[in-house]
C-alpha cells in the first residue's frame, strides 16, 4: 500500500475485535468485525465500494461502502468518521475525503471484514460477482 494521509475522527478509543449484534432468528448471537480506527494508519482504494485499511500487527479489513463513492480513487487522503472510534460496518461510520472539484464527500461503511491482505479483499470482492459494487 502506498503511504497516504489517513485522519481519524473519533470520542473514545474502543479495542480492534468482534463485538456481538443482534439475536438472528435461531437464537445465536451473531459477530461482527469491528475495527478500532485509531489503530488504522493505511489505506487502499479497491474500487467505488471497497477500501481495505491496513491496522496495528498487520491486520487488514475490507470496508465496504453504502453507495458508489466516486471519487475516492483520486484522494490524497481519507478521514474515518464515526461517533466511537470502533467503525463495525452498522452504518454509523464514514470515509470522507476532499474531491478535486465539489468540496469534500462522504460516504457510510456499511460492511467491515477481516482479511489477510489486499489481494484476499479483491478475491473476495471478485467472487462474489457483485457488479453493482464494481468500477467501470
Amino acid at each position: 500500500m502506498t503511504r497516504r494521509s489517513l485522519v481519524i475522527l473519533g470520542l473514545t478509543a474502543v479495542v480492534v475485535g468482534s463485538c456481538t449484534t443482534s439475536r438472528p432468528e435461531d437464537g445465536r448471537v451473531a459477530e461482527r468485525e469491528c475495527v478500532n480506527s485509531q489503530n488504522i494508519y493505511d489505506y487502499d482504494v479497491l474500487d467505488d465500494h471497497h477500501v481495505v485499511v491496513e491496522a496495528r500487527s498487520n491486520d487488514y479489513y475490507l470496508l465496504t461502502l453504502q453507495e458508489p463513492c466516486s471519487g475516492l480513487a483520486f484522494a490524497r487522503g481519507i478521514a474515518i468518521a464515526d461517533a466511537m472510534t470502533r467503525v463495525c460496518g452498522d452504518g454509523s461510520a464514514w470515509v470522507s475525503f476532499d474531491q478535486a472539484i465539489g468540496g469534500s464527500k462522504r460516504c457510510r461503511i456499511i460492511g467491515v471484514e477481516r482479511v489477510g491482505d489486499t489481494e484476499e479483499a479483491e478475491a473476495i470482492i471478485q467472487s462474489r460477482g457483485d457488479d453493482e459494487h464494481e468500477s467501470p
